[in-house]
């Protein structure tokens, strides 16, 4: 897992709208606060829609794939048929990680995550992120939060850049 450490939201928009761009080359995935949920489809709509418009799956397998997931990282299949609004921190988190996981990228990149998890959801984040985490996982963050990334997960701290030209090949 790697994480690039940035100073300020123009930089961190920057960063995204050249990642965005390079997303024409290299398939990329998305977890951001910013790229919402449709609020009148269901969490498995929400899931199933993306990697619809991609790859062509029946609707079944799609769903026995997505309720094992929501398993896998611990979270009640019932918030299948739920909406947005229905969803704690934590749950819309993995939602959006499914969204970007099921479009089969090259990369997740998560950005900006820890503005939004506070007390309990921040430690199941971190738990997602040891238990979970691989080289394919790419976070964009703040400095400041560095030193909470620090005690909480292992990482490969890596410059925007310079991963874009050695990583991101396309």
């Amino acid at each position: 897992m790697k994480i690039i450490f940035l100073e300020t939201l123009r930089e961190l928009n920057e960063c995204y709208n050249k990642l965005n761009e390079k997303s024409r080359e290299v398939r990329l995935g998305f977890v951001w606060d910013r790229l919402p949920l449709i609020s009148n489809l269901s969490v498995l709509e929400n899931i199933m829609l993306p990697s619809g418009y991609h790859d062509s799956i029946k609707v079944k397998d799609m769903v026995d794939k997505i309720r094992d997931e929501l398993k896998r990282y611990n979270v009640n299949e019932n918030i299948l048929h739920a909406r947005r609004n229905d969803l704690d921190t934590f749950q819309m988190f993995i939602v959006k990680f499914l969204q970007a996981k099921f479009y089969n990228p090259e990369y997740i990149i998560f950005i900006n995550l820890l503005n939004l998890f506070v007390g309990e959801e921040e430690r199941k984040l971190f738990d997602f992120f040891r238990t979970y985490g691989s080289e394919k996982f790419v976070i964009l963050d703040y400095n400041g939060y560095e030193s909470i990334y620090r005690k909480n997960i292992k990482y490969e701290r890596v410059e925007f850049y310079q991963w874009v030209t050695r990583d991101l090949k396309g």
